[in-house]
């Protein structure tokens, strides 16, 4: 599965384009963020399953906290995963 890891700052568009790209490519795309980023992500998630005329879904949606270890302190980031799938064609 793609992942497409959003940032602090990022713009709605570019993580849109990303997403639609590995959608079509490979039928799935995971949505990775923090800070800021969340809810960018949300956002593009929902105008994602909202626009593909019924032939994409949410899948998981999970939130996690990750530990990092900035200048010898322990720092936690809550994360944002969101994956989108596409439907497969029905004949």
């Amino acid at each position: 599965m793609a992942v497409v890891q959003v940032s602090d700052g990022a713009s709605e568009r570019s993580v849109l384009g990303d997403c639609l790209y590995y959608l079509h490519k490979e039928g799935n795309v995971s949505i990775i963020s923090e800070g800021t980023g969340m809810e960018v992500a949300i956002k593009v998630a929902l105008s994602i399953v909202r626009s593909f005329d019924n032939r994409a879904l949410l899948g998981d949606i999970q939130i996690f906290t990750e530990e990092r270890n900035e200048q010898d302190k322990k720092r936690y980031v809550s994360k944002l995963k969101i994956d989108i799938n596409r439907k497969p064609n029905v004949s």
